[in-house]
């Protein structure tokens, strides 16, 4: 035995240099995904129902429907279910294979060959046959976990399609709330101007105001009615990407009405730090590590096809000439073997096949790097978008009171007879204008925050 020893031990070191062991790339990380003090406390992931901070129960139950059934979220559950299928045939590559046979031949030898009696023979037969190739190398066992790694990318690919497809409807959803913002700021405004407009009108007629007043009153509310028309445009064309991201069919899309709160959505607060290893759940991260870990086994089973491979194979069974006796005890028969295989020239396929499989690797590997790249940059991004959009809501939200009390001396002025009507309509116009643009601030603020759950995979949990 000892004699074998060192055929085993070299045995064992080629296994390990066929397989190498998979190595995390080393990346240079921060530590927190923003500027925040050290003596800041790091909030903690949650990434299960993010949009549940919102406190939305129309949200909740859109969410709801289009994760059940939009098209985009049934793709990736059936190529995640082709994934399982082809981990489960890695598998079983790896176990034996048991064929049952049964056959019938007729044949005739010829006179001017070798020849045998009587001439024409038939042959019946009925058996067992198997076949295990045993896996020296690793050449199955990295193939199988090639394809777990493949399965368990397939399966963070869905949750990226589930995540993109929650923001992007929390996204619509919050310019739908806008959008009807803005039809019921341009609807109040219209009739406040009509007010005005008429009531100029009876002046002009009784002879207290001048006719350049009353036009000039007509055209603004006929500004507010485009305006109108406008916000009604996109509210319609909003409601219906939304019903369409919901998964609904074209006749709901076209008949039925997306429920929504009329209600603005609970303020969002993003904690003061976000530790870094929020990203450590997000999906297209997973993803790429798991692509990268099925291009290492790939290498590994490109490898083993070089080396020997060793077969065991079986038979067992009945043979007979006379379909009559063959279940005699004189019929039975039976096979064992055992058969080595080397590759010795192939014009370089097989090493070929090795190149690619490392290129492919060496690729994944580049991808991985840049997916962490980009998923610290996006959240950056996101933090830094969503600061921005809360001090424009802000700054929106004081020019409407500001323009708010305005008006209302603009108007007190005009009736006193210290300014003209023009005066008026220009502080109108201004806080027209500056209510629609918060609530499209207001919008833009909470899809921010939205983009923010999108960029760090999930939610968090506040520091306590």
């Amino acid at each position: 035995m000892t004699r074998f020893a060192p055929l085993l031990a070299a045995a064992l070191l080629s296994a390990c240099a066929v397989h190498p062991a998979y190595q995390r790339p080393a990346i240079d990380l921060p530590d927190r995904l923003d500027r925040a003090t050290p003596q800041a406390t790091l909030a903690t992931a949650v990434p299960e129902a993010w949009w549940s901070v919102y406190r939305d129960p129309a949200l909740d139950a859109l969410m709801s429907e289009a994760l059940a059934h939009n098209a985009d979220v049934h793709i990736a559950a059936a190529r995640l279910e082709e994934a399982r299928a082809r981990a489960g045939i890695a598998d079983a590559d790896r176990a034996p294979t048991v064929d049952a046979t049964l056959g019938s031949a007729r044949t005739r030898s010829s006179l001017e060959g070798i020849a045998t009696t009587p001439r024409t023979l038939n042959v019946h037969s009925v058996g067992l046959g198997a076949r295990y190739e045993i896996d020296l190398w690793a050449r199955y066992r990295n193939a199988s976990a090639a394809a777990r790694a493949e399965l368990l990318a397939a399966d963070a690919a869905r949750q990226t399609v589930a995540l993109a497809l929650s923001a992007d409807v929390a996204r619509q959803y919050f310019a739908l709330q806008a959008a009807d913002a803005r039809v019921d700021i341009a609807t109040r405004t219209l009739a406040s101007r009509r007010d005005a407009s008429d009531l100029l009108g009876q002046r002009v007629a009784a002879g207290s105001a001048a006719e350049i007043d009353a036009l000039n009153a007509d055209a603004a509310a006929r500004a507010v009615a485009a305006e109108l028309a406008a916000a009604r445009n996109a509210q319609q064309a909003t409601e219906a990407t939304l019903a369409v991201l919901l998964g609904r069919s074209p006749r709901a899309i076209v008949d039925a009405t997306v429920f929504r709160a009329r209600h603005s959505a609970a303020p969002v607060l993003v904690p003061d730090a976000l530790p870094a290893e929020l990203l450590r759940r997000r999906p297209d991260l997973v993803e790429a590590e798991q692509a990268l870990v099925a291009a290492h086994a790939r290498i590994g089973e490109a490898r083993a096809q070089r080396l020997p491979a060793i077969a065991l194979t079986a038979s067992l069974g009945r043979e007979s000439t006379d379909f009559a006796t063959l279940l005699d005890g004189s019929a039975g028969m039976f096979s064992l073997a055992l058969g080595l295989t080397q590759p010795i020239w192939d014009a370089g396929r097989l090493k070929h096949a090795q190149d690619a499989a490392e290129a492919r690797a060496a690729q994944a590997r580049a991808r991985y790097v840049q997916a962490v790249a980009n998923a610290f940059a996006d959240v950056r991004r996101a933090l830094a978008a969503q600061r921005a959009a809360m001090d424009s809501r802000d700054a929106q939200a004081a020019r409407v009171e500001a323009l708010d009390r305005a008006l209302s001396h603009a108007r007190l002025r005009f009736d006193a007879g210290l300014v003209g009507r023009l005066e008026v309509l220009d502080t109108e116009r201004n806080l027209l204008d500056a209510q629609l643009r918060l609530a499209d601030a207001s919008a833009a603020q909470k899809s921010a925050i939205a983009d923010l759950f999108r960029a760090l995979g999930g939610g968090w949990a506040p520091p306590q």
